[in-house]
């Protein structure tokens, strides 16, 4: 069940299938570049996480991270669609999204570009899947990578003061001396 509480694993096939249906619907929208197909790329371990793959997926209006189970592994708990979880990567940290995959089968995602207007065939679009994938491994020159981190909530900084107007503020006209 999309939205709901649970551990479903979300596989490289299903989350294929679903955006390949999402692209039957997306055709002609004005985010839709037509050059491009849907394509799970360079699914590999993620050694730094106990039974999680990392990979690119490329669609013709978004290139997103995405993060997997692998098989055998225990599913996620508590995941529900749109919880957003803190990772940390090798080239820093990283904010997930949990998606659904239709069927129940969690994953999740960091968006990478949208929308893909810059790309003007799929090859283009693979080489930079590939080559992000390959920087996002790849930790900064002198940075121990830490094994078997914890994917972790955000924590809301209660006593942090507001640097500014949110977007939403500042399209109801609000000013900084108005918070």
């Amino acid at each position: 069940m999309a939205g709901s509480a649970g551990g479903g694993m979300a596989t490289r096939d299903s989350v294929l299938h679903c955006f390949q249906q999402a692209n039957q619907r997306m055709a002609g929208l004005p985010v839709h570049n037509p050059a491009l197909q849907v394509e799970v790329r360079g699914v590999q371990p993620l050694a730094m996480q106990d039974g999680v793959l990392i990979a690119v997926l490329i669609t013709p209006w978004c290139m997103n991270l995405i993060l997997l189970r692998q098989a055998g592994a225990e599913p996620w708990q508590g995941f529900y669609t749109g919880l957003e979880r803190d990772l940390a990567l090798p080239c820093g940290p990283v904010r997930f999204v949990v998606g659904d995959d239709g069927n129940g089968g969690f994953y999740q995602m960091c968006s990478l570009f949208s929308p893909m207007d810059d790309f003007p065939d799929h090859g283009m679009a693979q080489e930079v899947a590939d080559e992000t994938l390959k920087a996002v491994l790849t930790p900064p020159a002198g940075v121990e990578v830490q094994h078997d981190v914890p994917v972790t909530e955000p924590a809301p900084d209660a006593g942090a003061e507001p640097e500014g107007v949110s977007r939403r503020g500042l399209l109801r006209g609000w000013r900084r001396e108005d918070l």
